[in-house]
């Protein structure tokens, strides 16, 4: 795993001088099957397919997650993102203020939280890569020792 290529995407995406389309390129070539980015805590964690992860220390917002989870208001985000209407800044606040913490009885999503499996054009993707959840909705996966309700 070349973990510079992870921690370059996230710092040209905090500086919004790279789309969300070229991260998720950058990331495929760089064989990441997967990523979730933690809004609140500001960490984001990249899944191989092997099982392996590493973990980036980003940036950790301070807008305040929103009270309820507003499913149009994430899905209405991350198309305009995937669309690149939307900067990385922007879109990161569009869900804290629209996607509320997740909880499941397995783990618990520090919400808001962005799962992402490939960013693709609608014609070239496969099923399992157009995966993408917001605070938990969606894929609710959490990889061994990642993510447990904490004390």
């Amino acid at each position: 795993m070349d973990t510079a290529v992870l921690h370059q995407c996230c710092e040209a995406s905090l500086q919004e001088r790279i789309t969300f389309g070229e991260v998720v390129g950058r990331l495929i070539e760089a064989g990441v099957e997967r990523y979730h980015a933690d809004l609140v805590r500001g960490e984001t964690t990249y899944y191989m397919p092997d099982g392996s992860s590493h973990l980036v220390a980003t940036k950790a917002f301070d807008t305040r997650p929103a009270d309820a989870f507003s499913p149009d208001g994430v899905l209405a985000a991350v198309r305009s993102i995937q669309a690149g209407r939307t900067k990385y800044l922007t879109f990161c606040r569009q869900i804290l203020e629209r996607a509320a913490s997740a909880t499941s009885s397995r783990c618990r999503a520090s919400a808001p939280s962005i799962t992402a499996a490939a960013a693709r054009p609608m014609s070239s993707r496969s099923p399992a890569a157009d995966r993408l959840s917001a605070s938990g909705e969606g894929d609710r996966r959490c990889p061994p020792g990642r993510n447990r309700r904490r004390g």
